[in-house]
């Protein structure tokens, strides 16, 4: 970032081309300062790139560039600069060291969180079925659901009535009977 390095940078460039393309001595100079004045604040890696003949001013321009086109290439270079550095940077700062045995998460924090997950399956498993088919296919198996909780109710009216006519045949009174449901009791004659 000096002023000797710009116009070290600038001579070698205006060298690369034809005296013809400079132009008169005075447009030169004109030229020569205001380049010198555009890239002294550069840093000295990037005016280096600058006059590299492979990818610098020369390798880019077939004419004298202007100035403009002198800072958009410096601008360029400074950017790549500057990245680099960054990466420069960060690959010198040391990671943090994780040993082992320290745990991501402490164990009580583990088994909160175990807790709340066996809690969330128990939830889901009891919850109704939200993507269920609401058309045909949902009556057939309300159909089917309530011909099963009829035919349970059955079995079990039937073994009430079974169980209330031994009762009766045992000569024990109405007071003994165990506690039966109505509908049992209507079907051996019993009334509730």
């Amino acid at each position: 970032m000096s002023k000797q390095a710009a116009i070290k940078a600038i001579t070698i460039i205006s060298k690369c081309f034809r005296q013809g393309q400079i132009g008169s001595g005075e447009d030169f100079q004109v030229w020569f300062d205001m380049a010198v004045a555009a890239l002294d604040d550069y840093p000295d890696p990037v005016l280096t790139a600058l006059v590299d003949p492979k990818v610098g001013v020369v390798a880019r321009c077939k004419f004298l560039p202007s100035i403009s086109e002198l800072i958009e290439i410096a601008t360029e270079f400074r950017g790549k600069y500057s990245e680099l550095r960054q990466r420069e940077t960060l690959a010198r700062v040391p990671a943090l060291p994780r040993t082992a045995s320290d745990p991501e998460y402490p164990q009580e924090h583990r088994e909160r969180m175990q807790a709340r997950f066996a809690e969330l399956i128990a939830d889901l498993a009891n919850a109704p079925d939200l993507w269920a088919d609401e058309g045909p296919a949902r009556a057939k198996g309300d159909a089917v659901l309530k011909a099963e909780r009829q035919r349970k109710s059955a079995a079990m009216i039937e073994a009430e009535r079974d169980l209330a006519i031994e009762w009766i045949a045992s000569n024990a009174g109405p007071q003994d009977l165990p506690q039966l449901s109505v509908n049992a009791l209507k079907t051996v004659g019993i009334r509730a």
